[in-house]
């Protein structure tokens, strides 16, 4: 324990014994933030009989002490709130208003003006929203509702995002028919009645009140119950009048958006303590075993499962953190209850009628899972919610729904991978994925900590638009629970800095811990005090004295120096002048990951080649990793994947057409080649499900090495022969035949065809993709006849030389090629820039990146011409400073390079003064080769500028695509860079 630990272990120990005191004497645990929203419907409840009134008049002045200068209400973190609280405050405005008008004109007017104001103010801030990317509880069920009331004494509410939250309304309630609410069945719609306001029969769901007479502790819901319902309840009435009493607002008028909520807060605040290492003993036995009791008597009595407070509708999140309290306070709880009511088919529910799965509850269930007893009964669960998170992560679908940090998300994450990892190094679990293990865990945890050390701020704060101590507070756990993993060694200093640096942060802003912070969602954005303090105080009591065993340690060994020596070499790149050198670090460390993978499927489509040392391989997936960090991570790992594979297959390609054939069989083979790759790049008839599954097959053979049938129905063996021939294995045939040729390219252009974003693509997409990819292979071909030519003439003048006194070597010589197929100006645009396949990769890489299936990257005519000019210069640029950088080995491999065009060794004057007429050498040559590059450069740079404003003028997510089109540019960049200062490519000739 170091010295902060001792520092804050008596507040820890208070904050315990705060609960345990409370739970022991029976008094409400109830801390949510107060809610404008929840407030207004209160305010709404009118109470007749005798002596009618509204029933909580405070609630209304609440309202009105609470109105911005601008006419809205509070938007606690997100416009959600800003949108629901102005909306229902000015629902309780208007049905204020028509009493007020009988007591006092001055009122009136004045209300009358508040509601002006709060309308120009609505419909100022419903014009920005987007409700495809907002998450708060119930809101497409809601904001309609509540613009069906308001459009009753208002104007209609137009804006730009009605259609998409109609939509979104009509989704949600195809799902669920409100008359479920006549039924017993508990749902979570119950806990957003006032939804339902004039849609169902309020009388017929007074049921559905729990026994502390609210409907699912929502005081919203439960105002709207006894608003619409003809029957008054008493129970309903007190509850709500315990809400504004007991509840946060003490008696203010204002009501939080939950009440109350005794298992949350009791479970949340003991786990994210005892994780930390504090034990029982240390927090106090007898504190803790009367809040050990509590949750203990709460699963016991609600049959191994809890909601937010007794008696509410189980969740898994709520359950999964009494489980690890529970555990942690050593009473083995078992988690099979948990298990059979919320496991799916490949992740946990929520809640079993849930729609969209929540990250953070499955990081909860698999932590929870992982802290229980027995832990070998429950591997294929552990598996699967393991499995379930990292194909999240890999697929950027990180985004909770419960709370807007994705720093909660990662440290919930962290945390469960980490625990997983511990239990599999000690041995406790042993059947879990090899994949899994090797693979994806361990690539995870490394992204968290780069992520996590990236987003750090200068004061040593992480948080949204501003420094939060809550948001610190994870951060600085997540990195304390990576801090002694082996394969990141190579970081620890830098992630030690960091720790101090986010722990230093707390204790300045120490007397700030208590002041509201809303990250957590709701129906609205809430603060939640009490664990908040709690987050803090266990960043700085947390520590990490696990001992990693040689399991683990095995998993993947990272040099230092090996880091070290690449990111030195990348720092001298022009790209990277401004990048910090950590991050150039962490960028070559992060591709270690991928290397192994790399290699084991890298002959799944092109046979192995004993003599080839793939050097790229430890190039390939730097250059993506690296440029999508630059570019704000626009792209998930699943994309960085595919294109780290297309990479490989660019370069295999490349290999494969220059060595299939010896030099006399090229141009006897040239023609017979042409037809096959017509054949192979002919637009079919898609057919969807098959093509996936072919594709599956291919991208997974690093697991299954199965046999594959081509797309022109030819069987292809795991092992690479056709139809149980040995003609086609590469190893066994000196001189491959055409059969086997075309066998091979077919598994190429099958893995590109049938990619099911491929086949989800619009047909004018898919068909100009099969047009790119024939072009490239074409061109291969082509350039074949033209090296063949080439060295023709080379041959002829090597005779010549050999009998010439003094002549110069013919390997140090730029031979000019006396047979172009044209100028070089056209050379480069077609034949040449298509042979650097980027052209067709640009094309494959719009289909992956493509907003949605059917959807294409670019709309329009203008993003098609800019994008397809973009593309070329791109093109251009690559082929450039491809040769720029191969000189010596094109010149003996007798490939043509840009210099051998007879332009480049026509005479001209020096750019100096004196008028010098320059000798035409290899480095006069190549500094008018990068000039030309220069200019395609920024030709490049200015399609790229009228490109970006295109698409980010456009439609939602512009933003999104340019940040992923520009990673993609800086890499094909990236690549023409490399080239100039290192030749990747194997001389294979």
């Amino acid at each position: 324990m170091d010295i902060l630990s001792h520092v804050f272990l008596p507040e820890a120990k208070a904050v315990i014994k705060q609960l345990a005191d409370r739970i022991e004497c029976g008094k409400v645990i109830s801390s949510f933030s107060l809610s404008i929203y929840d407030t207004a419907w209160l305010a709404m409840i009118y109470k007749g009989g005798r002596d009618p009134a509204w029933l909580f008049p405070e609630c209304f002045q609440y309202l009105l002490e609470t109105q911005n200068d601008d006419g809205g209400w509070a938007a606690y973190a997100s416009e959600m709130d800003g949108i629901l609280n102005t909306m229902a405050a000015m629902i309780a405005l208007e049905s204020h208003k028509r009493t007020i008008e009988l007591i006092c004109a001055s009122a009136y007017d004045d209300t009358a003006h508040r509601i002006s104001k709060a309308e120009k103010h609505l419909k100022a801030i419903l014009r920005n929203w987007n409700p495809s990317t907002t998450i708060h509880v119930g809101f497409e069920i809601l904001v309609p509702t509540l613009l069906e009331i308001l459009e009753k004494d208002n104007g209609q509410f137009e804006f730009p995002g009605r259609q998409t939250l109609m939509t979104l309304n009509r989704s949600k309630l195809s799902k669920y028919c409100p008359e479920i609410l006549y039924g017993e069945q508990k749902t979570t719609l119950i806990h957003s009645l006032e939804a339902f306001a004039g849609k169902i029969d309020f009388n017929r769901v007074a049921h559905h009140l729990d026994e502390r007479g609210s409907m699912m502790a929502s005081p919203s819901a439960t105002a709207a119950y006894l608003i619409y319902s003809s029957k008054w309840d008493e129970s309903a009435e007190k509850y709500l009048l315990n809400v504004v009493t007991q509840g946060s607002g003490k008696g203010n008028g204002g009501v939080p958006s939950a009440f109350p909520s005794s298992i949350f807060e009791t479970a949340w605040i003991t786990s994210t303590l005892l994780k930390t290492g504090l034990t029982r003993e240390v927090l106090g036995l007898k504190e803790t075993g009367i809040i050990g009791a509590f949750l203990q008597s709460q699963l016991e009595s609600h049959s191994g499962i809890v909601g937010f407070d007794s008696g509410l509708l189980a969740d898994a999140d709520d359950t999964a953190q009494t489980l690890i309290a529970t555990n942690l306070l050593r009473l083995p709880t078992s988690p099979d209850k948990m298990i059979n009511e919320f496991e799916a088919s490949a992740h946990f529910c929520t809640y079993r009628e849930e729609l969209n799965e929540s990250f953070s509850a499955n990081c909860n269930v698999l932590d929870a899972i992982l802290h229980s007893p027995k832990l070998r009964d429950y591997g294929p669960q552990i598996a699967k919610v393991a499995r379930f998170l990292c194909k999240k992560w890999y697929s950027s679908s990180v985004r909770d729904k419960w709370n807007l940090s994705e720093h909660y998300s990662m440290m919930l994450l962290s945390q469960a991978l980490t625990k997983l990892l511990q239990i599999w190094d000690s041995g406790e679990v042993v059947d879990l994925p090899e994949d899994l293990i090797h693979d994806q865990v361990p690539l995870v945890l490394f992204q968290i900590l780069i992520r996590s050390l990236q987003k750090q701020a200068s004061d040593g704060s992480w948080g949204l638009k501003l420094p939060s101590r809550e948001i610190t507070a994870y951060a600085v756990l997540t990195l304390k629970t990576l801090s002694a993993l082996p394969f990141l060694a190579h970081f620890r200093s830098r992630l030690q800095k960091a720790i101090r640096k986010g722990s230093a942060f707390l204790l300045i802003k120490y007397d700030e811990w208590d002041r509201e912070e809303y990250l957590w969602v709701e129906k609205v954005t809430y603060a939640l005090t009490p664990l908040s303090r709690t987050y803090c105080l266990a960043a700085l009591c947390a520590g990490n004295s696990f001992v990693w065993g040689d399991r683990v340690k095995g998993l993947l060994k990272i040099s230092s120096e090996k880091i070290a020596k690449l990111a030195k070499f990348f720092s001298g790149l022009p790209m990277f002048s401004k990048d910090e050198h950590w991050l150039l670090e962490a960028d070559v460390a992060e591709g270690c990951f991928y290397i192994p993978r790399l290699m084991r499927v890298s002959s799944n489509i092109f046979p192995r080649q004993k003599e080839i040392d793939y050097k790229y391989l430890g190039y390939i997936p730097f250059t993506w990793i690296t440029t999508n960090r630059r570019n704000n991570y626009p792209l998930s790992n699943d994309a960085l994947w595919e294109m780290m594979m297309t990479a490989l297959l660019d370069y295999q390609l490349d290999e494969f057409m220059e060595t299939v054939f010896g030099k006399d069989e090229k141009m006897k083979n040239a023609e017979p080649l042409k037809s096959i790759v017509h054949r192979l790049c002919k637009v079919p008839d898609y057919a969807r499900s098959k093509a996936c599954d072919d594709h599956a097959r291919l991208t997974n053979r690093e697991h299954t090495n199965s046999d594959y049938t081509s797309s022109n129905g030819t069987h292809i063996y795991a092992n690479g022969h056709v139809n149980g021939s040995t003609d086609g294995d590469p190893e066994s045939s000196d001189s491959p035949n055409l059969e086997h040729v075309e066998l091979v390219l077919s598994r190429f252009t099958s893995y590109i065809f049938q990619h099911p974003k491929v086949i989800q693509s619009p047909d004018r997409v898919r068909r100009q993709l099969h047009s790119e990819l024939a072009t490239c292979m074409l061109t291969h071909i082509e350039h074949d006849e033209d090296n063949a030519r080439f060295a023709a003439q080379q041959h002829q003048h090597a005779l010549a030389i050999s009998t010439t006194p003094f002549a110069p070597a013919i390997g140090t010589h730029i031979l000019p090629f006396r047979s172009p197929r044209s100028t070089y100006y056209s050379w480069v645009r077609t034949t040449s820039a298509d042979n650097t396949h980027c052209p067709f990769t640009f094309h494959f890489f719009t289909c992956l990146a493509a907003p949605a299936p059917g959807q294409a990257f670019f709309q329009g005519v203008r993003q098609h011409y800019l994008s397809n000019a973009l593309c070329r210069h791109l093109a251009n640029l690559c082929r450039q400073y491809n040769d720029y950088g191969s000189v010596t080995r094109d010149q003996a491999e007798s490939n043509v390079n840009s210099l051998n065009f007879p332009e480049f060794h026509e005479p001209c004057r020096s750019p100096r003064a004196d008028g010098h007429v320059e000798v035409r050498d290899e480095e006069t040559m190549k500094r008018d080769l990068f000039f030309i590059a220069e200019y395609e450069r920024e030709c490049m740079s200015g399609a790229m500028e009228k490109l970006e404003r295109e698409m980010e003028v456009e439609e939602e997510g512009g933003g999104w695509r340019v940040r992923a089109l520009r990673a993609f540019v800086d890499t094909v960049d990236l690549y023409g860079q490399i080239y100039v200062v290192r030749d990747l490519t194997n001389r294979v000739k």
